[in-house]
């Protein structure tokens, strides 16, 4: 991390999300971060995560799965980095609310995610859930997402529009999300 901040490849901005991203015309990696809950420290470990994998990789193209596990098992090594370095009266009180934030996203993203993967299974394949043939048109897909959350049993907890916010411009991609988290909680 102190690599990073002495080379200037951190970047902030307006743009809402946060992302590495390799220029092989440099051979170096970048990091960005946008307002809000994308500056966070989880956020930063995560991304980190990819940045160091690119950098000590040249940016060599790797599956997502692997890409995202090396992320999200920065989150939760940083998770237990924290629980041990707190000081004792401080990881009492406060330790316990960020584990469990912690834990309820994680999961939160392997539901998602999940739904995600198969809305889009859906989506791509002219099928129902239940595999019946059908032609979807755009004002279907919040109805179609909504009843797939509701057979996970998350469609009252989680956001019910997420699906709007990955495949257009990551498709086939969540999947990685759900599929990295789990080896990664068990690292936890």
């Amino acid at each position: 991390a102190n690599e990073l901040f002495k080379n200037g490849n951190y970047y902030t901005g307006t743009y809402e999300g946060a992302y590495s991203y390799w220029i092989g015309a440099q051979d170096t990696s970048i990091l960005y971060f946008g307002p809000g809950s994308y500056s966070g420290a989880f956020t930063f470990v995560h991304e980190f995560g990819h940045y160091y994998a690119d950098k000590y990789t040249n940016g060599i193209s790797m599956s997502y799965d692997l890409a995202e596990t090396h992320s999200q098992g920065d989150e939760m090594l940083f998770l237990s980095y924290v629980e041990d370095h707190l000081p004792k009266e401080v990881l009492r009180e406060i330790y316990p609310a960020i584990y469990y934030d912690n834990l309820f996203n994680m999961f939160a993203i392997i539901m998602l995610a999940t739904a995600v993967d198969e809305f889009e299974y859906c989506v791509y394949n002219n099928v129902t859930p239940d595999g019946a043939p059908t032609t979807y048109k755009a004002k279907d897909y919040d109805k179609l997402f909504l009843s797939i959350m509701s057979s996970y049993g998350i469609a009252g907890s989680l956001n019910s529009s997420y699906w709007r916010f990955v495949v257009i411009e990551a498709p086939c991609y969540y999947i990685s999300y759900a599929m990295s988290a789990l080896p990664c909680i068990e690292l936890l």
